[in-house]
């Protein structure tokens, strides 16, 4: 977990991202909100897994492949613009 133990309220991620891997900022528990730009089409396994201060993620609809368990356990979190489909658990 990278950035687990850095103290940050809020990620926006530049032009040039493209995805976002596994676990890059699970339990991260600073972070308050996230903005995804448009060049984004993959988001890891937990990225934001465990965020228990997450309250706002913007997600461009370029996102398409995500996973369920991307926001497992933010409980305050409000998902804005989310237009992906995610899989239910086999």
């Amino acid at each position: 977990y990278p950035w687990k133990d850095v103290e940050y309220t809020k990620v926006v991620f530049g032009p040039d991202i493209t995805g976002i891997g596994n676990y890059a900022f699970c339990y991260s528990n600073s972070l308050q909100s996230v903005e995804i730009p448009e060049t984004v089409a993959v988001l890891g396994k937990g990225v934001f897994m465990g965020c228990s201060a997450l309250e706002s993620a913007t997600l461009p609809s370029s996102v398409n492949r995500a996973n369920e368990s991307m926001f497992a356990n933010c409980k305050k979190l409000i998902i804005r613009r989310l237009n992906i489909f995610i899989p239910p658990i086999i």
